[in-house]
């Protein structure tokens, strides 16, 4: 399988000299974690939801001087941005350059042919691929969820949620309240938050998802891969027969099914 076969055509993108609130609206506009940096069509580097974190607390620049965000408003999408950037071409082995990109950490790869940017290849599109070849991996998804599951309260504030988010390594936090599972919180959720103004006292309930698409532990994990991708989620909170939280299933858990799936497709 190819590069070509997987890859996002046309994904969204940024020049260097933007500021980065508009960095900041075009994630929230189309959901995603990475922007490709890109000038007369040619790749520069990329942005990530990391880098606007460190520099502005994802806080629009009316807000930053109220909440001590350290941006003063005159940075640039290239002063955060990485670079050199690790880039793809169209007819590379699709298998092999996931296996590398997974044990590097990183979840976007920038598909690029003559300098010039074609597309990306992200987690979702290693699940899609997965999804279509399911008959190497029918195990359920207790084999690769994760037990011991982080969990954040309704009433607790998004302060807190984004210090256990960063202690912890996280993207994502169910959110348990009165009942039980009630919803989940993402990083997604709080960069969307801070973007409408709210600052760190606001509560998880105004920001989570609420009733969150969940997986249940027997279910086949390919078939939680395809969940995921049609969904465009990067988590399912797991449930048992009744209910109670077991764990939680998350793109990096399904990493490893999905390249091993990959790879006795092509064998």
């Amino acid at each position: 399988m190819k590069i070509e076969a997987i890859y996002t055509q046309d994904p969204a993108t940024i020049g260097p000299d933007a500021p980065l609130d508009e960095a900041i609206a075009l994630m929230d506009q189309h959901g995603i974690r990475h922007l490709p940096v890109v000038e007369d069509g040619r790749l520069l580097g990329i942005v990530s939801n990391r880098d606007l974190l460190e520099m502005t607390g994802w806080l629009p620049a009316r807000m930053r001087q109220r909440y001590a965000a350290p941006d003063d408003g005159r940075a640039k999408v290239r002063d955060v941005m990485h670079r050199p950037v690790q880039r793809v071409h169209p007819g590379d082995d699709a298998v092999a350059v996931a296996a590398e990109a997974t044990s590097d950490g990183l979840g976007c790869l920038p598909v690029v042919e003559d300098d010039r940017l074609l597309g990306i290849v992200t987690e979702h599109d290693l699940l899609c691929a997965f999804g279509e070849h399911p008959c190497a991996c029918q195990a359920p998804v207790e084999r690769f969820m994760t037990r011991e599951v982080i969990t954040i309260q309704s009433g607790d504030t998004l302060g807190t949620a984004r210090e256990r988010m960063d202690s912890h390594g996280l993207r994502h936090l169910p959110v348990e309240g009165a009942g039980g599972l009630v919803g989940i919180l993402s990083d997604r959720d709080l960069r969307r938050e801070h973007g409408r103004g709210r600052g760190p006292e606001a509560l998880v309930r105004e920001a989570m998802t609420p009733d969150p698409v969940l997986a249940d532990p027997g279910m086949p994990v390919f078939k939680a891969a395809t969940l995921m991708a049609s969904k465009q989620i990067d988590a399912l909170p797991v449930t048992n027969k009744d209910g109670d939280l077991v764990g939680i299933l998350t793109t990096v858990d399904l990493l490893d099914p999905c390249l091993a799936s990959l790879r006795d497709e092509e064998n």
